[in-house]
């Protein structure tokens, strides 16, 4: 009993980490990283807006395929060793390139998937109503939901592991090249359509005429929200899984996709208050560009420092019903303590191994003496 009320406690404080720490860090490395892919592009390829989009998409897309081939290899190279400075310096620098790559090819996709889209929340319904449907028929409805809902800690033992949407193994080289890149400029372009269809029905819906009173109101009704999904997080996952066992498991999938629109939601309403936020702070900057590239370092630094780049850089795809994302998505604590109570059973069992093997030691022996004993007696001649 006192362990389940210490990780309910812990299940209660990765939501405050999660929701009060690393989703404001998660935005404050985006809008940064943002900022200053805007700021080149603007300044290499000036009024060229439809060029760039495509330069970015082209360098992010290129670095999410590269890395789901250099993974396999680095984790034949560089073993995963959370004590050696080698891996180390090579997993966060994969970690950079692949989370840099990630927000090159959203930033393209988005810009010119908002040229396509315009003004009209006629557009905006449609291309969002196309995507999600497209989601949910692929059992991806869970994959656009992000920050603070989702959670990928460093420190797993499957680092170089970057899952797929149908999982293909990279022995395999044809059908996980065609998986990967299904995953990249599928599912990837598929979340990057709903986030922006989202969001400008918030700029359309939510105060239009006050950019400042909506991103408040937009962030005010995501915390509301947020908590009371993290609430239910857990006996809505048991309701599906029960009425997937006992009822119908079409029936359970539907509900699992309606269940993934409402996160959805909900991120995107806590994205879009704070990110405008953000925005409006480098706007106003004396130096925009020197407070892009604080954002972008001390971003990933503290990122890195908490163990949580990962999930922007080679968390790879989510599918609908996984397991891990099913059960707490946002474990961050409770991580730790789990591991710190596996390492307790691990030497409680060495220690009543040592100690059988001890007790089995000193029954040998006095075995070993007792015949010696009686065989010494039987050499001694009886008078």
């Amino acid at each position: 009993m006192a362990r389940d009320r210490v990780e309910v406690a812990l299940y209660v404080a990765d939501a405050v980490w999660n929701l009060g720490v690393l989703f404001p860090l998660f935005v404050v490395y985006w809008s940064g990283t943002w900022a200053l892919i805007d700021l080149y592009v603007e300044r290499w390829l000036p009024g060229r807006e439809v060029f760039g989009c495509c330069v970015c998409i082209f360098v992010g897309g290129f670095l999410m395929v590269e890395s789901h081939f250099v993974f396999p290899l680095l984790k034949m190279v560089v073993p995963i060793s959370h004590r050696s400075v080698k891996y180390l310096v090579v997993s966060r620098s994969c970690i950079y390139v692949c989370a840099l790559g990630g927000l090159f090819y959203w930033r393209g996709v988005w810009n010119f998937a908002a040229i396509l889209m315009g003004d009209g929340l006629e557009a905006a319904v449609a291309f969002t109503l196309v995507a999600l449907a497209l989601l949910v028929l692929l059992k991806s409805s869970s994959s656009p939901i992000g920050s603070p809902f989702l959670l990928c800690i460093d420190l797993r033992q499957d680092f170089y592991d970057v899952p797929t949407r149908f999982r293909q193994n990279p022995d395999k080289l044809y059908f996980y090249t065609l998986d990967v890149l299904f995953s990249v400029f599928v599912l990837v372009t598929l979340n990057v359509v709903v986030w922006l269809g989202l969001w400008k029905l918030g700029d359309v819906v939510i105060f239009p005429s006050d950019s400042g009173q909506s991103t408040v109101v937009s962030l005010a009704a995501g915390l509301g929200s947020a908590a009371v999904m993290f609430v239910l997080w857990l006996p809505l996952d048991a309701v599906i899984v029960r009425v997937s066992t006992e009822v119908s498991a079409a029936l359970a999938a539907v509900a699992r996709a309606v269940v993934n629109v409402a996160h959805v939601v909900v991120v995107l309403l806590l994205w879009r208050g704070l990110w405008g936020m953000m925005i409006e702070h480098l706007a106003t900057a004396s130096d925009v560009m020197m407070l892009a590239w604080i954002c972008h370092l001390v971003g990933f630094l503290v990122m890195v420092a908490l163990q949580v780049g990962s999930t922007f850089g080679g968390a790879g795809c989510v599918v609908d019903g996984d397991r891990q994302f099913r059960d707490w998505p946002m474990e961050y604590f409770i991580v730790y303590y789990r591991y710190r109570q596996d390492q307790r059973n691990i030497n409680r069992t060495r220690l009543a191994s040592s100690s059988e093997e001890s007790v089995l030691e000193e029954a040998t022996n006095d075995t070993e003496t007792l015949i010696t004993a009686v065989v010494i007696n039987e050499d001694i001649p009886s008078d």
